[in-house]
């Protein structure tokens, strides 16, 4: 694993010496003796010591799981209760959604509360008013904000008020 704050050192290396640095870090990775200029060298050294500690740490977890395979797999917590977490089977009782995500029925159980909104003298006989709010009503639904009762009442009585 190459670290990004490990590249920041090649800034101030040619093409050239980036290619051979990034050869020398794939040969190592692989086993293979690396030979490199000064340079270089003083370069590859924090990127090698930084892939020794992680292969290290790599080794260090094989070696656990597998002593742990040995004993059985992943050794059991005291604490937890001996039942099975897992699911087995359909629940007894089961638990009711938290949130609905079923719109049908939230869009029938709004549509049952719809209530009328009284339509100001003033409008009443407008037919181009009635089109025009019917239009209104329906922006609010597209852009997804729809008219709530209390809003639809206070719009009205502001348009009223011209």
């Amino acid at each position: 694993m190459i670290y990004i704050d490990q590249l920041d050192i090649l800034d101030e290396l040619t093409n050239e010496q980036i290619g051979e640095l990034f050869l020398a870090i794939k040969n190592y990775a692989k086993g293979e003796k690396v030979e490199l200029s000064q340079i270089l060298k003083i370069a590859f050294i924090p990127i090698k010591n930084q892939m020794d500690r992680d292969f290290e740490k790599y080794e260090n977890i094989c070696k656990r799981n597998a002593e742990n395979g040995l004993k059985g797999g992943r050794p059991k917590n005291p604490k937890e209760p001996k039942k099975p977490t897992g699911l087995f089977g359909n629940p007894k009782k089961p638990k009711k959604a938290q949130y609905d995500t079923d719109n049908d029925n939230d869009i029938k159980k709004k549509k049952e509360k719809k209530k009328t909104i009284p339509i100001p003298e003033k409008f009443k006989n407008s037919d181009k008013f009635k089109k025009t709010w019917v239009e209104f009503v329906e922006h609010r639904k597209q852009i997804k904000k729809p008219l709530t009762e209390l809003a639809a009442k206070k719009q009205l009585n502001q348009l009223a008020k011209h």
